[in-house]
């Protein structure tokens, strides 16, 4: 699993729901702070909290499965806890105001550098008066959390599973990950192998108008196109979508 999410390109954004006892995920209190991706027995308590959202008897929840551990939290781009309702009112203060602690896991989230908590006005209830305060003024700044979300996904885009016409025949596609205009990584599933690395190893951590100048044009003998050629047209394309 962990080999699975690093070659998909990792997480852009984890989600989770704040439980009555400060979990996060499957790593329930007393979980260790560190380690990665395993299999984990599910509480009593997770059970019964999770089986409440989706109206199902608690008995009929899985009571295993697996789970991301902190090492894939820290990893992601960007982490969103959801806090709602009273039931999670008294523990939304140790995970966000206090001390990093066993025995509440999510309050180890507070060291993520892109940490986004949505909390409503019942989970906030037992929030210092500053806290309050503080987060009451980012919505009045626009940083609703709607406005966060819509924000993410303007700095932040992945071209995936584009077919490339390389001037005889499609080729399997490619996958460009975009952040604030930046190639942060592309391959290219197909073509000449050798190639297709040299081109992604030159392209990453360049801005996408000097992509477009260096690959728009590049001829592949008699072709009239390229690979290189039809990522620069995936990317204008791209660019007049975002326009």
């Amino acid at each position: 699993m962990k080999d699975l999410i690093k070659n998909f390109g990792g997480i852009t954004l984890l989600i989770d729901s704040l439980a009555e006892d400060g979990s996060f995920l499957l790593n329930t209190p007393s979980s260790s702070l560190e380690g990665s991706v395993r299999d984990k027995r599910v509480s009593e308590i997770i059970r019964s909290y999770e089986s409440k959202k989706i109206g199902i008897a608690s008995e009929s929840f899985p009571k295993e499965g697996f789970t991301l551990g902190f090492e894939e939290a820290f990893d992601s781009k960007y982490i969103m806890i959801i806090a709602k309702g009273y039931e999670v009112s008294e523990v939304l203060p140790h995970c966000v105001e206090g001390e990093i602690s066993q025995f509440y896991p999510t309050s180890i989230l507070q060291k993520h550098k892109k940490l986004i908590i949505v909390a409503d006005e019942e989970a906030s209830e037992n929030l210092k008066v500053k806290t309050y305060k503080y987060a009451k003024s980012l919505e009045s700044k626009s940083l609703h959390p709607k406005e966060l979300i819509k924000g993410l996904y303007k700095s932040y885009y992945a071209l995936t599973n584009i077919k490339i016409f390389d001037g005889e025949k499609f080729i399997k596609g490619y996958c460009i990950v975009i952040e604030n205009n930046i190639i942060k990584s592309l391959k290219i599933l197909g073509g000449c192998p050798g190639n297709t690395v040299g081109v992604s190893k030159l392209v990453e951590g360049k801005d996408i108008e000097t992509v477009i100048k260096l690959l728009k044009g590049i001829p592949c003998r008699d072709k009239g196109t390229s690979c290189p050629d039809q990522v620069a047209k995936a990317l204008e394309q791209y660019l007049k979508q975002k326009n």
